[in-house]
């Protein structure tokens, strides 16, 4: 079997230091298969190998049964801006595939997801980003 993508976390913002790039990888190699966090902070993606941290298979597959088991909605009202941060979360297991793009902080319906992808930012190490939830928010 081959190594694959599970997730993807991505934030691009018109704030300097403010965008980043994240894999979360299952690696097949040996007998257990492992995950790999891979992150890129985008003013050096081109430039530098990413900051790589291991996380345990156990681990990963109970944050995606939790996400599995999320309500989360498939449409919101159209929202759009220009300055601030725009986030996207995708998801690939097998041929299946979802993504989630969003403006400015995540509406709370998107809270499973904003959870898993700061999770993951804690266990990768990197404190610099955080990514924010609407609380005012009914979308």
């Amino acid at each position: 079997m081959e190594d694959f993508s599970i997730a993807r976390v991505e934030c691009q913002s018109s704030l300097p230091d403010g965008s980043f790039f994240m894999t979360l990888d299952r690696l097949m190699a040996g007998a257990e298969p492992r995950c790999v966090i891979n992150y890129w902070d985008l003013d050096t993606y081109t430039r530098e190998k990413p900051r790589r941290r291991a996380v345990g298979y156990g681990y990963v597959e109970h944050r995606l049964c939790l996400l599995r088991e999320s309500r989360i909605p498939g449409l919101l009202d159209e929202i759009a801006g220009c300055d601030g941060a725009h986030y996207l979360v995708e998801f690939e297991m097998g041929f299946n595939s979802c993504s989630y793009r969003w403006w400015g902080p995540a509406p709370m319906g998107y809270r499973p997801l904003v959870e898993f992808a700061n999770d993951l930012l804690q266990v990768a190490g990197i404190r610099a980003h955080r990514i924010p939830i609407d609380s005012e928010s009914t979308r």
